[in-house]
């Protein structure tokens, strides 16, 4: 009974991590750079203004990529929680 119970648990688990379009991978790393590493993802996942930034910072520094003008307000416009100010 236990057995099935965690599958139920694992199956469900699965889904929601496919409704928020989350997926799990594995990296490999220095364990001292195991929490930065999580509370980076963990920002990541909110998928908010902060994670567009977070986004950005690795990309210009790893590709060389210049900062593009008004990539905040992008991210910012595609959040669900961003409504239009009326004037």
């Amino acid at each position: 009974m236990a057995n099935s119970t965690r599958k139920q648990t694992m199956q469900k688990y699965s889904q929601r991590r496919c409704q928020q379009r989350l997926t799990r991978f594995e990296v490999l790393g220095f364990a001292s750079d195991r929490n930065v590493i999580r509370q980076i993802a963990q920002r990541l996942a909110r998928n908010d203004g902060e994670a567009a930034r977070l986004r950005a910072e690795p990309r210009c520094s790893l590709i060389g990529e210049p900062l593009e003008q008004g990539g905040i307000l992008a991210a910012l416009r595609v959040s669900p929680s961003w409504e239009p100010i009326s004037t």
